[in-house]
């Protein structure tokens, strides 16, 4: 009976022994496939393997950018800088900034086409104080003529500019500077000629047809007074000639003349005397004395152009006697019209 149980319990021991054998084969087995399938880093999940790259992968991607940006030359990439484009907002503004500082104007002074000292019209003209029977007429911006109580003239051209004046008495050739020295709204003064020149606006003459001295007889006719009379000189105004000389006589105020005389004693020279003075009458006859004659001595070359002007004395005394359709001149100064009868002349 022992022998058999013993038997039996070999057997059993024997039974286990083989299964345990056999089961420990299978999970080696398992446990050496599993060992063979299993990767060499940890097994991570999607999403941490997208975060984070492998070592490996890691280092490859370092390497290789690295290598790329050895690659690229330092000057290509600060063309690539520098040739960026600016914001857009930047670019507008300085857009902006340089219309507003094109359009900006400085002020500039004023050209000398702008300085007009003389407009068109008619300026009487005084010498060193002296007023003459001297007009100069300005027909337009650029052409003039001087014309006076004698009938005596000569054509200008002239140009303006912040100085004063160039005239071109005659023709293009000459010029004759009037710097100005002082200015007003419709008088100038400046030095000509050596002489200090005064022009003073004629406000009630147009200068296409003035005529020198039909306004002087015109403006002696409305000196008149009701109270005294006429000026006795209106019976005697006009033109008067010795036949070399022409004499101008015009009325001044209640009692005075005014008398021009312009003698051209060759064609190169001429000689203007101007004078004036209160009038005694005596029946028919009218005499004139004065104080305050003026002679000026002008010299032209052979085209007829005047090239100098010289004056000769002033202040010159002497008297003028009119009586019917004559008028006697003594000068006290020279007595260059002693003798000389003056007739007068129709107009």
């Amino acid at each position: 009976m022992k022998k058999t149980m013993m038997m039996a319990a070999v057997m059993t021991m024997a039974a286990l022994t083989a299964v345990s054998f056999t089961g420990c084969g299978s999970a080696a087995r398992t446990m050496t496939a599993a060992k063979a399938a299993k990767p060499v880093n940890p097994a991570v999940s999607a999403k941490t393997a997208a975060v984070k790259p492998a070592p490996a992968a890691t280092e490859a991607a370092t390497e290789a950018a690295t290598a790329a940006v050895a690659a690229v030359p330092t000057e290509a990439v600060t063309e690539a800088a520098t040739e960026a484009p600016k914001a857009p907002a930047k670019a507008e503004t300085t857009t902006a900034k340089k219309a507003a500082k094109e359009t900006k104007t400085e002020p500039t002074e004023s050209r000398d086409a702008d300085f007009k000292w003389f407009t068109t019209g008619v300026y009487k003209v005084s010498v060193d104080g002296s007023e003459l029977d001297t007009y100069y007429v300005f027909s337009d911006k650029q052409n003039g003529r001087v014309d006076t109580v004698s009938g005596i003239g000569i054509g200008f051209t002239y140009e303006q500019n912040r100085n004063g004046v160039i005239f071109h008495m005659g023709c293009d050739d000459d010029t004759t500077l009037l710097t100005i020295t002082d200015a007003s709204m419709n008088t100038f003064s400046g030095t000509m000629y050596g002489y200090n020149y005064t022009f003073t606006r004629v406000q009630d003459a147009e200068p296409a047809s003035f005529v020198a001295s039909a306004y002087v007889n015109a403006k002696a006719a409305e000196a008149q007074t009701c109270d005294d009379g006429q000026n006795p000189v209106m019976n005697f105004i006009g033109n008067y000639s010795n036949g070399r000389a022409m004499m101008c006589v015009s009325a001044k105020g209640k009692n005075e003349a005014l008398v021009t005389v312009s003698w051209g004693s060759s064609a190169f020279q001429t000689t203007k005397w101007i004078m004036s003075g209160t009038v005694t009458q005596v029946g028919d006859t009218l005499v004139m004395n004065y104080q305050d004659c003026d002679c000026e001595s002008f010299f032209f070359n052979e085209d007829g152009i005047m090239t100098q002007s010289v004056a000769e004395y002033t202040n010159g005394c002497g008297s003028i006697t009119f009586s019917g359709n004559q008028a006697d001149w003594a000068d006290f100064e020279q007595g260059v019209a002693d003798g000389q009868v003056f007739s007068y002349m129709m107009n």
